[in-house]
């Protein structure tokens, strides 16, 4: 039989998976997308990670996106870096825009390149793939960054508020859940504080998930997500194995 309380906690055990499947959703896409642009044009790839060079995460049909890379200079003599680029630029993921500039930096200078794309750059209609490389000679390294911008199809909704929404959404959902679950479930039962510290445990990883998702950290990211399924069906197989406690402790 359910009661008022019973019904609550499971109420806030539904809101809190809503939030915590858009969490694992942008996770997957966002890493997903960095592990398709690590590969593109492979023959590229260099030794050393590359600083400065800031991608969007997503974007809407109908708007342009801007890849920045700052290029510094923190020696005390003038360096030559050659700055390249392969952006895609078709259906397929072998058609790309290739570009090349050669700038000259005094100690101390700085310079920031720019790439403007759009939707139609996006390699089977999903993603915007891109390459960045810079090359200086000795004593600084070939260096390279790579990175992927996810295209949703919501034309004319700006890709911003729709990341800013999908936030809010995310984290009240998950913290309403969790607020309503520790206020109204039954505290006599074992299974339920162990649910309760999973439900924690998985909000503590697909926050971790976004941030270096974010932060084009996608090795961690590809952690987090997988820890995040594994753990979202471990939870919600435990919280089965709860209701039919609560059951059985109703009667």
């Amino acid at each position: 039989m359910f009661t008022k309380k019973r019904l609550l906690a499971t109420l806030g055990i539904v809101i809190f998976m809503l939030g915590m499947i858009i969490g694992i959703a942008f996770i997957g896409i966002t890493t997903w997308g960095n592990l398709e642009a690590y590969w593109f044009f492979p023959s590229r790839i260099a030794t050393s990670g590359i600083r400065g060079l800031n991608c969007p995460v997503m974007m809407t049909p109908g708007e342009t996106g801007v890849i920045t890379l700052h290029v510094r200079n923190p020696h005390d003599f003038v360096i030559r870096p050659t700055v390249l680029s392969t952006i895609s630029s078709g259906y397929y993921i072998d058609e790309a825009e290739f570009t090349k500039q050669n700038l000259v930096l005094d100690p101390g200078d700085s310079y920031i390149a720019r790439w403007e794309f759009s939707e139609e750059n996006a390699v089977y209609g999903q993603f915007v793939m891109a390459r960045i490389e810079s090359r200086t000679p000795y004593p600084t390294a070939r260096l390279q960054g790579s990175c992927a911008i996810f295209v949703l199809d919501l034309p004319g909704v700006n890709s911003l508020l729709i990341m800013i929404v999908g936030g809010i959404l995310c984290a009240a959902l998950s913290l309403g859940g969790l607020y309503l679950w520790r206020k109204f479930h039954n505290e006599k039962l074992e299974a339920n504080l162990h649910t309760t510290r999973g439900m924690f445990l998985l909000f503590v990883i697909v926050t971790i998930g976004i941030a270096t998702s974010f932060l084009r950290i996608w090795m961690v990211s590809l952690v987090t997500l997988v820890a995040a399924l594994v753990l979202l069906v471990s939870t919600l197989t435990l919280i089965s194995y709860t209701s039919s406690g609560d059951t059985k402790a109703s009667l």
